[in-house]
């Protein structure tokens, strides 16, 4: 029925072929027209509600979701939070031990160099252990001698000249490597 040559914005009559056709309609040709325009139309609303009803359903599933993401966006911010507050707290606990450690290390080195001072710059001389046989009633005298080689000497900085050193007088009964 729409003819875009007569439409207003086309500089022609609004509709005039639409309406000359309508006019050389029956009665029953008009009716049927209108009942097909009111079919047509019904259908597109019955279609935009059906449209609105799926778009509401939609959006209801939407907000539900969003819901549930700021709810773990709150739960992932408490724990970001709590983990920055663990990591506080481990920072100021080593930033304690890192300096005691280093108060420790100064007062070592003020002790060794008063010790090298007294003794004209050398290190006292420190009798060796007794060599170890296994009995459980010497080893902590055995042990007692050989820290008192490792304290201050640089030639036993590490774990493992420590042990060679303690194994070296393990060379009697069970203790024999």
């Amino acid at each position: 029925m729409d003819n875009p040559d007569n439409h207003p914005a086309s500089g022609g009559e609004p509709y005039a072929a639409d309406i000359a056709m309508y006019l050389n309609m029956t009665a029953q040709e008009r009716e049927r027209s209108i009942l097909t325009l009111l079919l047509e139309i019904n259908g597109r609303a019955h279609a935009s509600e059906a449209g609105q009803h799926q778009l509401a359903e939609n959006l209801g599933r939407a907000e539900a979701a969003m819901g549930d993401m700021r709810l773990q966006l709150d739960n992932a911010d408490a724990l970001v939070s709590n983990l920055q507050n663990q990591l506080r707290q481990a920072e100021a606990r080593l930033d304690t031990s890192y300096d005691l450690l280093r108060d420790a290390r100064d007062y070592l080195r003020a002790q060794q160099g008063a010790g090298k001072a007294a003794s004209g710059g050398k290190q006292p001389r420190v009798a060796a252990p007794k060599d170890f046989n296994g009995d459980a009633t010497t080893v902590d005298s055995f042990l007692a001698d050989c820290f008192l080689n490792f304290n201050g000497n640089p030639l036993y900085a590490g774990d493992t000249a420590k042990i060679n050193y303690a194994l070296s007088y393990c060379k009697e009964g069970p203790a024999v490597v």
